[in-house]
This record gives C-alpha cells, structure tokens and sequence, in this order.
C-alpha cells in the first residue's frame, strides 16, 4: 500500500469519527473538519475551513461565561509548547446554545518535530444522563415545538408527583424560573423567529448544563423552569447565580449580528402543605424582587 492511499484511509477514518476533530495552521486556521465536529456544533466543513478558529467559530468558554480563546486558548498555548492538554469547556453551538465538551489538544509536528499546528478533539458531555423511569417520562412528555422541551402541562404533572413524593417520602426539592426578560421587545425589534430562537438557545444551554436529574421546561412565553430534586433552599440560591451567569452567556447569530438575552433568575424550595400554586407563587414572588431590584 503506498504512502498516498495510507493517507487516504487515515483521512476517511478521521472524517467519519462521531468525535468532533479539527486541525488548525500556526496561524490558527482551520485546515481539516470532520463530521464529528459538523454534528457537535451545527458548522459545516465549507463553514470553517480556511478561517481563523477564533473568527467567532467554536467560541470556548468557562461556566460564567469568560471566554477562553483570547487572549490565549488550549490550542495556541499547545502550538507554543508543544504540551498536550486536557480540559473541559462550554462551545457555542451555531444555533447559539451552549453545549459542555471534554476537548483534547496535541501539537502537530512535521518530520524534522518542528510543531505545525495542533489538532483539537471534542466529545460532548452529556449531563442529562436519566434513569430508564425518567427517560421513559421524557420520551411520553408533551414538547413545547419552540423550545424542544417539556411544555407547561409536562411540567405541572412532574410537580404534582414532586409534591406526592414531597409529602409521603419526605423529598425535598427546589425550583427554578428563568425569564428572558424584555423578550416582547426583543421580537419587535428583530422580529418573532429571532425572539423563539433566543428562548430555545436558553433552554437547551439550560437542560446541557444542569444535573442528570433536573428537568428543564417551558412555563409560559418567556419563562423556563428548572425542577430540581433533592436540592435544599441554599444550593436552590446558589445555583440560581449559576444559572444567570451560564444563561446569560448565550448568544445567537441572527443577519450578521450576535445577539445575547439578559435573563433573569430565581427560585423556592417546595414546602410541607404546598401546592402547585402556592409553591409557584413564591417562587414568582422572588422573581418579581429580582426583576424589580437586579442588584
């Protein structure tokens, strides 16, 4: 077998990989792109290849939504030293949300070891791992068509059962509402389809981001709720932080802008003797206090 149809098969091979894999010059254009990396983040090879990695392609990012790509990144710091690296990032997907990923970086060396480039992988990170009586509610759930998870009827039968489990077993649980606010004026200004994508890019960055176990659904036109078993009233409060910091880090591409939601975030803890109305009704209280008083 020659050289040449060697390089082929290892091309073949790397194309179809269902791991995302890209190679980057010195310069850090993207010289290869393989279907693993078109499936993970929405970008096609003709989208990518011959442009810079950080020409808001691929854009990495912590959980509070700090962007690792500037003014260095896993890549250059490899094309520096030649050292390999292992972490895990936030990538925006092309579709606006974010999606967690394990990425690996080598350097890329030629045959004098002089480094090249670099090669990055990425595998997505699934965190909603459910068990089989929780995938089977799931798959049966009703689904809001805007946003691709649970709609308001789901979501107010998952909190009945909450609510049963709460008082015969004693099982905690919390809550979360996540409002994109001034989403009425978002869809004057650019119109209902860019509104829709926004809230459907909030809500899948919510539903990558959180536990194997919370539920991520829509409550009305531009609040999520995020249902959180046995989570106590203090995590409930930090991880209503959280959740700001990673919902306002999405952002969107809509006709050559990037455009980014301010959302606003709060949430209860289920209490003994509380029904769907008056657990909501507090924990829409405390949205109203963080709408009204931000700081």
């Amino acid at each position: 077998m020659s050289g040449l149809e060697q390089a082929e098969i290892f091309r073949a091979v790397l194309e179809a990989l269902p791991t995302g894999v890209y190679f980057v010059d010195r310069n850090k254009k993207i010289a290869f792109w393989n279907d693993g990396a078109e499936r993970i983040t929405g970008y096609l090879r003709q989208d990518v290849v011959g442009r810079a990695c950080r020409d808001d392609i691929l854009v990495q990012g912590t959980e509070n939504g700090s962007v690792v790509c500037a003014p260095t990144c896993p890549v250059a710091d490899t094309i520096h030293d030649g050292q390999p690296r292992n972490t895990m990032v936030y990538i925006r997907h092309r579709a606006g949300h974010r999606i967690l990923v394990q990425v690996r970086t080598v350097p890329i060396r030629d045959g004098r070891g002089v480094i090249i480039g670099a090669a990055e992988s990425f595998d997505e990170l699934r965190m909603r791992t459910q068990n089989r009586r929780q995938g089977d509610r799931m798959i049966e759930a009703c689904i809001d068509e805007t946003t691709d998870v649970p709609n308001h009827e789901s979501l107010q039968s998952t909190l009945e059962e909450m609510l049963a489990s709460l008082t015969e077993q004693q099982q905690p649980f919390g809550l979360l509402l996540v409002r994109v606010d001034q989403l009425n004026e978002f869809k004057l200004a650019h119109g209902p389809d860019a509104a829709d994508t926004m809230l459907r890019a909030v809500a899948q960055t919510l539903k990558n981001s959180l536990r194997g176990t919370d539920i991520v659904g829509r409550w009305d036109k531009e609040t999520l709720l995020a249902i959180l078993p046995e989570c106590m009233p203090s995590p409930v409060e930090e991880l209503s932080k959280r959740v700001q910091r990673i919902a306002g880090s999405v952002s969107i591409e809509w006709w050559g802008d990037q455009l980014s939601p301010t959302v606003s975030v709060a949430g209860a803890t289920a209490q003994k003797g509380d029904s769907i109305s008056t657990l909501m009704a507090r924990a829409e209280e405390c949205l109203e206090a963080v709408v009204t008083n931000p700081d």
